[in-house]
């Protein structure tokens, strides 16, 4: 993922008719990686997309991975019909709907409160109360908290 997020932050670079997405304007952010995960953001232009396509390519013919076309989605807001039909045909994914999740956690552009985090939470709860009620030595159940926690 370094590489590829070097092949796309000099394309970002080289290119002027690139435009960030709004909420990510000012930090000058065009993706998100985790471990091998992938979130590309940007302006809903189709010169904005033909870059990150671009640095896709790039990759691909470096490493020779591609994108799983089944487990990628474009998310789009706000386009007229004609843009989106060519961002899709362009990437070739499915549309997504939003709020995504990501790890049980809803990634949305305002600030996370109690109630979009409560299934995440209520997860971790649940099993920490079923290894509290095992019968482990403080040792263990730190190592079982540990464990769990490393996995979500």
């Amino acid at each position: 993922m370094d590489v590829l997020s070097k092949i796309l932050t000099k394309l970002i670079a080289d290119s002027p008719s690139f435009k960030f997405h709004w909420k990510c304007d000012k930090i000058k952010r065009s993706h998100l990686c985790f471990a091998d995960d992938l979130i590309m953001l940007c302006h809903g232009s189709l010169s904005s997309a033909l870059v990150l396509k671009a640095a896709l390519d790039e990759f691909s013919l470096l490493s020779g991975l591609l994108a799983n076309q089944a487990k990628s989605n474009i998310f789009t807001s706000g386009l007229s019909s004609i843009t989106n039909q060519q961002l899709i045909n362009l990437f070739g994914y499915t549309v997504g709907s939003l709020p995504i999740r990501y790890l049980g956690i809803p990634i949305i552009f305002t600030e996370l409160c109690l109630r979009d985090c409560s299934p995440f939470v209520d997860k971790v709860l649940s099993r920490l109360t079923s290894w509290l009620n095992r019968g482990l030595s403080y040792a263990s159940r730190l190592q079982l908290i540990i464990s769990v926690l490393s996995s979500l």
